[in-house]
């Protein structure tokens, strides 16, 4: 049995480059004490003749998920898929999540960056709808009508053509993980001073509302099963009566906190799906 693991490009995974590594490799290594042969390589790397059983996989750009795809057509076990990479673009994902009726700020996908009229109310965050942040300005916290005009016009000099509008939401910030159809999930605090972009600390320091943890596990599961992304982490905002609010939802986080536990997680999706 022949698996690929494909790291993921410094440009989508700005800080975070070491922290992707490990947990790729520990999936690497749990695979090779179970006979698999694995190779490893960089999402740059990939090209279409390749032959695998297996492909787990960090890629997010177009031309690799076009390869992921081909795979996939050949019978290959990807994981995540290349359509749940292109399901997780956020303006996609924010209309499947209004579909599905998972707890989250409200929100609008705009397609049309000119004379935006929206109906919600300040403060919003405004993000790039069209793929994940890659540098800081891809997110921008908005407090009046000249700062979102003006971060509108930012997204347009860069080429960015569509977004996603999203009420502020005040509570405690909490970071989840989790593979679906696993029992790992894990979550944690973010330490404000080490994250990606500095955003989070517009949450202040967690002041530690009680949360039904299954339940949003629950919640995660379904909205990871629904975009065809297995393997996942994301955002969500506790508030102080208990309820979540998620705001953010990723294809294959670092797992940082829980790399040991969520490789072993994976490497279990992975058989699962394979002896299907």
């Amino acid at each position: 049995m022949k698996a690929l693991g494909v790291y993921r490009s410094s440009i989508y995974s700005p800080n975070s480059v070491e922290k992707d590594k490990r947990i790729l490799d520990a999936v690497a290594e749990g695979l090779k004490n179970k006979d698999f042969a694995v190779d490893v390589i960089s999402e740059d790397e990939l090209y279409d003749e390749m032959h695998y059983d297996v492909v787990f996989s960090m890629a997010r750009s177009e031309g690799a998920i076009q390869i992921l795809s081909s795979f996939a057509k050949n019978g290959a076990l990807v994981i995540n898929s290349a359509i749940g990479l292109q399901n997780s673009e956020r303006g996609k994902q924010t209309k499947e999540f209004q579909r599905l009726g998972t707890p989250m700020p409200k929100s609008e996908v705009i397609d049309y960056l000119d004379a935006v009229q929206s109906t919600l109310q300040f403060p919003l965050w405004l993000k790039r709808a069209d793929a994940c942040a890659q540098v800081k300005d891809d997110v921008c916290f908005v407090q009046t009508s000249e700062e979102l005009t003006n971060a509108l016009q930012g997204f347009k000099e860069r080429n960015i053509s569509s977004a996603v509008l999203s009420e502020h939401v005040v509570g405690d910030l909490v970071k989840f993980y989790g593979v679906a159809g696993t029992d790992f999930f894990s979550w944690s605090y973010p330490d404000i001073k080490k994250t990606k972009f500095g955003l989070e600390e517009r949450n202040g320091v967690p002041k530690g509302f009680s949360f039904d943890e299954r339940k949003l596990k629950e919640v995660a599961d379904v909205a990871a099963k629904s975009l065809d992304i297995m393997v996942y982490g994301g955002d969500c905002i506790i508030l102080e009566n208990g309820e979540f609010k998620i705001i953010d939802f990723n294809d294959w986080p670092s797992f940082s906190q829980c790399c040991d536990e969520a490789a072993k997680a994976i490497i279990e999706c992975i058989f699962k799906l394979y002896e299907r």
